[in-house]
This record gives structure tokens, sequence and C-alpha cells, in this order.
């Protein structure tokens, strides 16, 4: 089985504190995204056009975007999941849950990524749309050890398969998020969804920073990962297992709604507006400026990539936030540091 991590659900407890392996993933997640945008952020002052502006990302600021993605994962994950707790007036125990969506967080990114590149360059439109460039390749590139955690967590677990499959996941841990919601799932083969997800989003960012070496112009990346990622959901979204119609209502063991698949689509597409928006305004940005402009070749820093210039309070806020959020919890896994209900 090529997942043979997938029972390892639990990295280590202490007491009544468990750490989750994911924690662990997510604290990967935080160093490679901070390596990979200073990478490009130090590579873009070797290439940059006289005429346009050199935004000065600091890794510090990188490191508080990273805290901000996590916020968008979190937050938009508790306006579907989480409402039962809000209606009752339960904000603080809504919010320390240990649950998140992917299009609050890549929103977040898009949001912070244009306030940096109009705070650094003004109304340059391409130093904005090279900001946003940065740091999407910058989360392009290390999303997929996030989706390699979800493995280990057993929380995007593929349909059931017919036959046993050398690349299928098999769930036989009861503390997986799998054992405590579908129990019945246990020691089944299920499809591998989260691992080609993975390796789906590791196979974007290769092509664009491979495309980036080749011709680059500012919002290249930001215009052109959307229609390839929307392309690879058709490849494995219908075969996910945590959206089926057996995983609508109240899950006890996990104090959540488990949300209908087209009420949690609408509501991760009604989030991930401002993308869509920068996405189409990039495109067209990209088109124009392709016209007047023969590009450059776009490259990280070597030094930058392996860490040069980053400080050790950069490092630890990107990689201890991740970690805690998605690693921590308290008595019982899918519980942050709060009371039982």
């Amino acid at each position: 089985m090529i997942e043979w991590y997938c029972n390892r659900t639990v990295c280590f407890q202490v007491g009544q504190h468990i750490f989750a392996t994911y924690g662990i993933f997510l604290a990967c997640m935080g160093a490679f995204f901070l390596a990979v945008a200073n990478g490009y952020t130090v590579g873009w002052m070797g290439v940059a056009p006289h005429d346009m502006c050199v935004p000065r990302i600091s890794a510090d600021m990188v490191s508080w975007v990273m805290v901000a993605v996590i916020f968008g994962y979190r937050v938009c994950s508790m306006f579907l999941e989480d409402t039962h707790e809000i209606a009752r007036g339960n904000i603080v125990r809504a919010f320390l849950r240990p649950g998140f969506l992917e299009a609050g967080g890549h929103t977040a990114l898009t949001v912070c990524a244009c306030a940096l590149g109009a705070y650094e360059c003004g109304t340059d439109v391409r130093g904005i749309l090279l900001v946003t460039d940065i740091l999407n390749m910058a989360y392009y590139s290390s999303f997929w050890l996030l989706s390699l955690g979800c493995v280990t967590y057993g929380c995007c677990w593929g349909k059931p398969l017919t036959h046993p499959s050398l690349f299928a996941t098999v769930y036989t841990s009861p503390l997986s998020k799998v054992g405590r919601v579908r129990p019945d799932l246990l020691g089944k083969p299920l499809f591998p969804h989260a691992t080609v997800r993975a390796a789906l989003f590791a196979k974007n960012a290769i092509a664009l920073s491979l495309l980036g070496a080749i011709y680059y112009v500012p919002g290249l990346f930001t215009a052109i990962f959307p229609v390839l990622n929307n392309y690879d959901k058709g490849l494995y979204y219908d075969l996910r297992g945590d959206c089926c119609p057996q995983m609508q209502g109240f899950c006890k063991s996990e104090n959540f709604y488990m949300v209908a698949p087209e009420e949690k689509k609408d509501h991760c597409m009604r989030w991930s507006y401002p993308d869509r928006v920068v996405g189409c305004l990039s495109m067209v940005a990209v088109c124009a400026h392709a016209l007047q402009s023969s590009g450059v070749s776009f490259l990280p820093d070597a030094a930058a990539l392996a860490g040069a210039g980053v400080s050790v309070s950069a490092a630890l806020l990107a990689t201890s936030v991740p970690a805690i959020a998605f690693g921590y919890h308290y008595k019982r896994l899918g519980v942050w540091i709060c009371k039982d209900p």
C-alpha cells in the first residue's frame, strides 16, 4: 500500500494533549511556503525591468500571510460547518475547532497579496500582480503537503473501490476521521483522493515554474493556475467519499454538521469570488503585457530558496501556527481547548 502512513493519525500524546501527524505536514507546508516566496522575491530583483516596481516582501510579511491563510481556512469552515454553534451564540467554541476549508485560505491569500502589492508598489498594476504571483506560486508549491496531511488525519477520503489496489487508501485506525465518522469504511480500499490531489497540485506548481523560467509577465501564475486546477478537480472530485448523501446531518462525535455536497460547493464558490475576480483581471493583464513586452525568465534565487535572509522569528511563525492549528487537539481528536457539548 503506497499510503502506508495513513493510519499514523496521532503523532504523540502527553496527558490530555494530543498532537496529530497532520500538524507535522502543515509545519512543512509553512516552511516550504516561506522558502518559495523568499526565493521568488529575491529572484525578481535580478530580472526586473527598469521601469517596473521591485517589491521587497520580507520573510516576516510572508509568515503573516501564512497566518492569514490558516485563519481564512478556519473562518470559511466555521460559517458552514459550525453554524449550529454560532446560532447558539457560542462564537468562541465555533472558532476553536480544527476544521478547515481551502477556499477561505486562498481567498485570504489573494486579499493579502493585493494589499501587500498596493503597499509596496502603489498603483503599479504590474507590481501588484507580481506580488500575487509570488505568493500564489508559494501556495501552489506547498499545498501538496497539506493534502498529504489529509491522508494521515482521514478527513478527505475517497469512495470505496471494488477491488484492492496498491494505490488504495485503507484505514484501520479508529482514531482517523474515517473511523470516527464512517467506521463502516474501516479496512476497505478507498480511492486515494488526497494523494491524487497532492500530486496534481505538485504537477501544476512544477509546470508553472518551468513556464516562468521560459517566459514570464506579471500575472501569469495567478491567471493560469485556476484554469489548471479547475480541470484537475474534474479528475478526482466525483471520487471523493466525504461528499456523499451519507455524510449529511449532525455528527455527534465531532460536534459539527456534515454538509450536503452541493451546499458545500456553493459555499466555497461564494468564498472564492475574490479569487475568480483577480484571476480574470490577471488574464486580461497578461494578454496586455504580452503584447507590449517580450517577457523575462523568472526563477527563484537558489540561496534565498534555501533560507538565506529568513529570520528565526519568521520561520517559527510560518511553521508553528499551521502546526498548532492542524495538529493540536484536547482530550480527543476534533476538539481544541473548549468544553465538550
